[in-house]
């Protein structure tokens, strides 16, 4: 387990066992751990002032700013979802909200992580994908009176961007920038409760195998809604975006879990194995709940 991990599991244990319920401090301090041990301190701002009730989303990197911004109402209610999720399953929710703003907070770094990476291009197609990604997605919002001084030109060419943010907004999911973000976050979250449940004796099996069952779920969920399973190549063609040769002649030679971490073509049969993948694990939760 890596020295990051290691330290967030111990503050976990900390708060915990002190019977401390999560807070700033805990965000906090979190995040400046993750900005260390991920060697980050370019590409973020570390400030007290991360967290912003007007926020429109949850979270949220700013590639610009190089800052952090967190909702502390949807938080709150995100975590109280989670919770309401994991007791049904009849799983104990103490863990619960210090996962979910690891998550959050692993997911919002990791975008820092692709602006580093894009810092340095290798010509790689995953490095290609995301110079494409965060192109798209490159918008600043305007007052009024900021439009009021823009040309004809210079207005319409705002427009054009602001409506391709909006197809981000709403075709979220697809970004790749956002599904190997979520794959980087659902991975370090497996892994910290799997340390948990070392430490705990055992007592944390049941909440591991129904976060990798959701975390499964969940990345197989946009192969499955399309024809093609290409979901990076739907979301550029959405968005008109700069062409990339997406297509299963130019990326046979990538094996099928640098594929499925792109979003780019995997076979039906493939995606029957990996579908297979997320049935072992809906078994073992089967009967790991009838036997306990």
């Amino acid at each position: 387990m890596s020295e990051l991990k290691q330290q967030v599991l111990k503050l976990i244990r900390e708060y915990v066992k002190s019977g401390r319920q999560l807070d700033e401090e805990y965000i906090m301090e979190l995040f400046r751990l993750i900005v260390r041990y991920r060697r980050l301190e370019e590409y973020f701002k570390i400030g007290d002032e991360i967290f912003r009730y007007g926020l429109k989303g949850l979270a949220g990197y700013c590639q610009i700013d190089k800052t952090l911004t967190i909702n502390p109402n949807k938080l709150a209610v995100g975590i109280d979802e989670a919770e309401k999720v994991f007791e049904s399953y009849g799983i104990p929710t103490e863990y619960v909200s210090f996962i979910t703003t690891i998550e959050l907070l692993i997911h919002e770094s990791e975008h820092a992580m692709h602006m580093k990476e894009l810092d340095s291009p290798d010509g790689s197609l995953r490095n290609r994908i995301l110079a494409v990604a965060y192109a798209v997605i490159r918008f600043e919002s305007l007052t009024s009176e900021e439009l009021s001084r823009l040309s004809l030109e210079e207005l319409s060419q705002y427009r054009q961007k602001e409506r391709t943010y909006d197809l981000y907004l709403e075709y979220h999911d697809f970004a790749p920038e956002e599904r190997l973000a979520h794959l980087q976050s659902y991975g370090f979250v497996a892994d910290i409760i799997r340390g948990l449940n070392c430490l705990d004796g055992g007592k944390q099996a049941h909440f591991e195998y129904r976060y990798r069952y959701w975390a499964m779920e969940r990345l197989l969920e946009n192969y499955e809604k399309l024809y093609d399973l290409n979901p990076t190549n739907c979301y550029f063609t959405l968005l008109d975006c700069d062409k990339l040769d997406l297509s299963m002649r130019r990326v046979r030679s990538f094996t099928l879990k640098e594929r499925f971490e792109l979003g780019v073509p995997i076979t039906r049969r493939e995606l029957k194995r990996l579908e297979g993948v997320k049935d072992c694990l809906e078994k073992r939760l089967s009967l790991y709940e009838k036997t306990r």
